[in-house]
């Protein structure tokens, strides 16, 4: 008797520890790296501080939604605080799509109970991750520096970058934490430079990391011995603006020289931000001259603005013009529409259609139809067509034939017990016909008559 109130009373104490062993949990995420790149495997990390107020668990992390978690599988939570570094691999087909990217995760117990939560990660591109910024090389340079900088909240490693230009070439590999920025140096070809003008390079970065790759492309300055840099910006297409600016990146007062050319037809439509000192023509050219004397680190710009708008608005009707005659040379027959209001003795709404029809080359078989605007009937007079089909409200004229120049009108009557005001507009006619055994179709105008009361 003794023995069973004992296993009775220990089985009880087991279902009372079972179930007060819910999972009991608070999670504070603290964000490592939550920028994925899309052709990477880099997961993206987080602090999990994680506060147990049971006891001590196995416990897994864990989605329903493509994502994988490290750690992988079960592992003891302790009780109390404790911070545990969480990594999440989004599958392949989640990271092709850029942007943020919210889901939810799970952390499972030993009992039914689940913790749920939700993470939020950034998928970009590997060309929206890096921004490289080239510095000016001054003349006597012997190396180049270009800045590196991580874009993005994410954990770079050993990132290639293999460097081309006319100035140098060079190969480097970096690491970068995020939003982190570091400046590389590349050796310059010293002997090659020399007989190199000064002006702007394009400097191209070929970036590996993990076999995906993109290519960016800088401009380098190669500054004048005075150390004078130029650039030059245009935007617009009709309206066309093009800004030269030059700074003095040296430390010496320097008189510098902005210099434009135009063409005799461009310059009538040319504007400038200000007045030239000197304009030369020189045959179907004209060259614009500004002088200014410029202290170190000073700066300053020449904008001209050519204007294309009238010509082009006259190229664009000499071109429709000849489209238009193009056409209309082409056009065998031309058939036009035309409505007037008609005075009934009994005071209904009746408007007179005309349908002029001129055939301009020798044509067969024509086929002219029209229809009758719903809540209109025909009027049974003269000028009746040859044929009318009640189901469609078509009605329909043919000719057997019409030489060149020849013309004819068909006129009918359709009136209406409404009241019509305002605009009341009729459909198009059309007309089929046979030119040199091919068949040709077109459509009348479409017409329209006002009633004002």
């Amino acid at each position: 008797m003794k023995k069973g109130i004992i296993s009775a009373l220990i089985l009880m104490s087991l279902l009372i520890m079972s179930s007060v062993s819910a999972l009991d949990i608070s999670v504070d995420k603290a964000d490592k790296g939550s920028v994925l790149v899309s052709e990477l495997k880099n997961p993206a990390v987080f602090d999990f501080t994680i506060t147990n107020r049971g006891a001590n668990e196995s416990v897994e992390i864990y989605s329903l939604i493509g994502v994988s978690f490290s750690p992988r599988g079960n592992f003891v939570l302790s009780s109390g605080k404790s911070t545990v570094r969480v990594e999440a691999y989004p599958s392949a087909s989640i990271r092709s799509r850029t942007g943020i990217f919210t889901f939810e995760y799970q952390i499972k117990g030993i009992g039914a109970d689940l913790f749920k939560d939700q993470l939020t990660l950034t998928i970009v591109q590997l060309k929206d991750t890096l921004k490289i910024t080239p510095q000016s090389v001054h003349y006597g340079d012997t190396s180049a520096t270009i800045t590196i900088e991580n874009l993005q909240n994410t954990n770079l490693d050993k990132v290639k970058l293999v460097f081309s230009s006319a100035l140098f070439n060079g190969e480097k590999e970096v690491s970068l934490q995020p939003y982190k920025k570091m400046d590389v140096s590349i050796p310059i070809n010293t002997d090659k430079i020399k007989a190199m003008g000064a002006g702007s390079y394009v400097i191209k970065t070929d970036v590996d990391v993990e076999g995906a790759d993109a290519r960016f492309e800088n401009v380098v300055s190669y500054l004048e011995m005075q150390g004078t840099s130029i650039t030059r910006e245009a935007s617009g297409w009709i309206i066309r603006t093009t800004t030269t600016t030059k700074k003095n990146e040296g430390n010496t007062v320097v008189k510098d020289v902005i210099g434009v050319n135009k063409n005799v037809l461009t310059r009538l439509f040319t504007t400038f931000s200000q007045d030239p000192v000197k304009a030369e023509r020189n045959a179907l050219f004209v060259s614009y001259t500004w002088e200014k004397d410029l202290k170190p680190n000073d700066s300053w710009s020449i904008s001209s603005t050519t204007n294309y708008t009238l010509p082009f608005i006259l190229v664009l009707v000499v071109i429709l013009a000849a489209l238009a005659v193009f056409f209309y040379t082409r056009t065998s027959v031309i058939l036009k529409k035309r409505v007037s209001y008609v005075r009934t003795s009994g005071g209904n709404f009746a408007l007179k259609v005309k349908l002029h029809l001129k055939a301009r080359k020798g044509v067969e078989h024509l086929h002219i139809s029209d229809r009758i605007p719903h809540a209109m009937k025909l009027y049974q007079g003269a000028g009746m067509p040859h044929k009318i089909d009640e189901q469609t409200r078509r009605i329909m004229w043919e000719i057997d034939h019409l030489n060149a120049g020849e013309e004819r009108i068909f006129s009918y009557i359709i009136y209406t017990n409404i009241k019509i005001v305002g605009r009341y507009e009729l459909p198009s006619a059309s007309a089929t016909f046979t030119k040199n055994g091919k068949h040709e179709s077109l459509n009348s105008n479409r017409t329209f008559f006002i009633s004002e009361h």
